[in-house]
């Protein structure tokens, strides 16, 4: 194989490895460095491997979480709106909402409710 085609095979493999590349988000709030990372092609609209991991800057606990996006959906079961990403363990649920918000919830108790921006 000479340098151009190995050249245009690279290009090739390269230009599949950014379509198929994770794609990850930062936000931060007043007490929270949270990067969210989407694990699936660039396209998918319902993402179920979703990366969560957390820096409390207060005392620089770490929290990781796996999850998925979070939408609300039409009667037939169809996502009409992205509202951000949800991720659970046990009871404890966390949203990373589109609008910047990180919200921690035990059952019923708002744990942590902090607004901030995404970078």
């Amino acid at each position: 194989m000479n340098g151009f085609n190995r050249v245009c095979l690279g290009l090739i493999f390269l230009g599949h490895t950014v379509i198929n590349a994770v794609h990850a988000d930062t936000l931060i709030t007043e007490n929270f460095q949270v990067t969210v990372t989407r694990n699936c092609s660039e396209g998918v609209v319902v993402c179920d491997q979703v990366a969560f991991h957390s820096i409390d800057s207060r005392n620089g606990r770490q929290l990781r979480l796996q999850g998925r996006t979070w939408h609300r959906y039409n009667a037939e079961g169809t996502p009409t709106q992205y509202l951000g990403y949800e991720f659970t363990h046990g009871n404890i649920r966390v949203y990373a909402t589109e609008r910047g918000e990180l919200i921690m919830e035990a059952g019923n108790d708002i744990l942590i409710q902090e607004s901030g921006e995404w970078q």
